[in-house]
C-alpha cells in the first residue's frame, strides 16, 4: 500500500525502533511475550504503530555482537481508518492531531507518546453523550487493547519466523553434509579409477601374452572384476554430480530408433552371455526426442541392462516405443519389459533411491550398488521426463522411460 513511500516508512520505523530503551533485552527474554515491544511515531501527519520482535533464535552460549535480528510490523493509520474506529466507538470526528490546550468540554483528546516518552501527537474527538470526561480516561486502555491485538499478530509471526529459521538452519546443515559427502565420494572415486585402469591394462596384457590356460582364466576374472568395479565407481560419480547439481546437458534432436540401435549394439554381448534375447520394436509415431544424447543413452543402458540382468536364461527382453500426450506436451515413452523376478509393490519407490534395492538379497545374488535406476530417473526428470515402473513379484517388470518429443519446428530446423 505504501510502495511510493517505502523509504520514508522504513526510515521512520528504524529510527523509532532503535529508540526503544534496552532493545537488546528482547533477544534474551525468558517468555515469548517478553520478546515483543511496541512504540509509536508520526509520519506526514499520520499515526504509525510499530511492533518490534526479536526473531533470531539465540544460542545461550553465543550471543551475536549486534544483539540479533528483529522483525518490525508497521501499521500506518490513515484518517479514514480512524474515522471508522471512531464511529464504531461512538466517537465523533476521531483524528490524529498535534496536542493543544483550551479545548471545550465536548472536545476531548488523548496524548500519545513513543517508547521514550516523547509526545508524537494526540487522538482528538467529540463526544455528545454524558460522561465524556470519564470516557476519556478509558481511551488509553482502548488504544492499548488495539495495540495488543497487533502485538499478538507479531508474536505469531515471530514464532513462525523462528520456526522457519530453525528449519532453514537444519536444511543448510543437511545440505552441507550432503555436499561434503558427494564431494568426498567424487574425489575418492576419481582416485580409485587410475589404479583400476592400470589393473585392467596389465590384466589385458597378461591375456595377450600368456600361453597358460589357467593364467588366461585368472586374467579374465581380473579384467571382469575390475571393469565391474569401474562401472560402480562411474555410477557413484554420476550420482554425486546429480546430487550437487553439476550435471550439464546438451540438448539436440535425437532419432529414437538410432538411439535404440546404438544401445542394442552395446548390450548385445551382455544379453548373449546371459542367454537373454533382446527384442527392440521402435514405433514410427515416436520418432524423435529433444534430449541430451549421452544422458539418454545412459538412461537406456541402465534400464535395459537391469532387465537383462534380472531375466532368466531363455527369456526375452522387449523394448517398445509409443507416443503419449501429457498435458500440453507430447512424450516419447520407451517401455522395457522383462520376465524376471519382479518387484513387490511396497518396494517400487525404494528401488529408485540411491543405493536402494528391493531387498538385501538382491545385491548378493545379482550384484550392483543400486544406483542405476536412481541415476536414470534423476537424469530423465532433469530432461523433462521420468522413469516409472509396473511390476509384481514373479510377474516381471515394465520400466517406462518418458522423454519430451521433438516439436515440429525443432524437427524441421534439425
Amino acid at each position: 500500500d505504501y510502495a511510493d513511500e517505502r523509504s520514508n516508512v522504513q526510515t521512520a520505523t528504524v529510527i523509532a525502533a532503535r529508540a526503544v530503551p534496552n532493545l537488546r533485552r528482547l533477544a534474551s527474554a525468558t517468555t515469548p511475550e517478553g520478546t515483543v515491544t511496541r512504540t509509536l511515531t508520526r509520519l506526514s501527519g499520520r499515526l504509525v504503530v510499530i511492533a518490534v520482535a526479536a526473531v533470531t533464535p539465540e544460542d545461550d552460549q553465543v550471543q551475536p555482537a549486534n544483539g540479533g535480528d528483529y522483525l518490525a510490523v508497521v501499521d500506518v493509520v490513515e484518517s479514514e481508518r480512524l474515522s471508522q474506529v471512531g464511529a464504531a466507538l461512538d466517537l465523533e470526528n476521531l483524528r490524529f492531531v498535534t496536542p493543544v490546550g483550551g479545548l471545550d468540554e465536548d472536545t476531548l483528546q488523548h496524548v500519545l507518546a513513543d517508547a521514550t516518552g516523547r509526545v508524537i501527537g494526540a487522538l482528538r474527538w467529540r463526544h455528545a453523550h454524558p460522561g465524556p470526561a470519564a470516557f476519556s480516561r478509558q481511551i488509553g486502555p482502548v488504544v492499548i487493547g488495539l495495540l495488543c491485538i497487533g502485538a499478538l499478530a507479531v508474536l505469531m509471526a515471530r514464532l513462525l519466523v523462528a520456526h522457519q529459521m530453525r528449519m532453514m538452519s537444519n536444511a543448510r546443515a543437511v545440505l552441507a553434509t550432503s555436499q561434503a559427502r558427494s564431494e568426498f565420494l567424487t574425489r575418492v572415486s576419481h582416485e580409485l579409477r587410475t589404479p583400476l585402469n592400470a589393473i585392467i591394462g596389465y590384466a589385458e596384457l597378461i591375456q595377450e601374452d600368456t600361453k597358460s590356460k589357467e593364467s588366461r582364466g585368472d586374467a579374465d576374472r581380473i579384467v571382469s572384476a575390475a571393469r565391474h568395479l569401474s562401472h560402480l565407481l562411474n555410477d557413484i560419480i554420476d550420482q554425486s554430480r546429480i546430487d550437487s547439481g553439476r550435471v550439464k546437458f546438451s540438448y539436440e534432436v535425437l532419432p529414437v530408433a538410432g538411439m535404440l540401435a546404438e544401445v542394442q549394439g552395446l548390450l548385445g554381448s551382455s544379453a548373449r552371455a546371459a542367454g537373454v534375447q533382446l527384442s527392440i520394436s521402435p514405433s514410427s509415431l515416436a520418432g524423435f526426442v529433444y534430449a541430451d544424447h549421452v544422458r539418454t543413452r545412459q538412461c537406456l543402458l541402465n534400464i535395459i541392462g537391469n532387465a537383462i540382468k534380472f531375466s532368466p536364461r531363455g527369456a526375452t527382453v522387449v523394448v517398445r516405443t509409443r507416443l503419449e500426450t501429457a498435458g500440453a506436451r507430447n512424450m516419447v515413452v520407451i517401455d522395457v519389459t522383462d520376465t524376471g523376478i519382479g518387484v513387490h509393490k511396497d518396494d517400487l519407490d525404494h528401488i529408485f533411491r540411491p543405493f536402494g534395492q528391493a531387498n538385501a538379497g538382491i545385491g548378493r545374488s545379482f550384484g550392483g550398488a543400486g544406483l542405476g535406476l536412481s541415476i536414470a530417473r534423476d537424469l530423465a526428470r532433469e530432461m523433462g521426463g521420468d522413469v516409472t515402473v509396473v511390476s509384481g513379484v514373479g510377474e516381471g517388470s515394465t520400466f517406462s522411460l518418458s522423454i519430451p518429443a521433438t516439436a515440429s519446428g525443432a524437427l524441421h530446423a534439425a
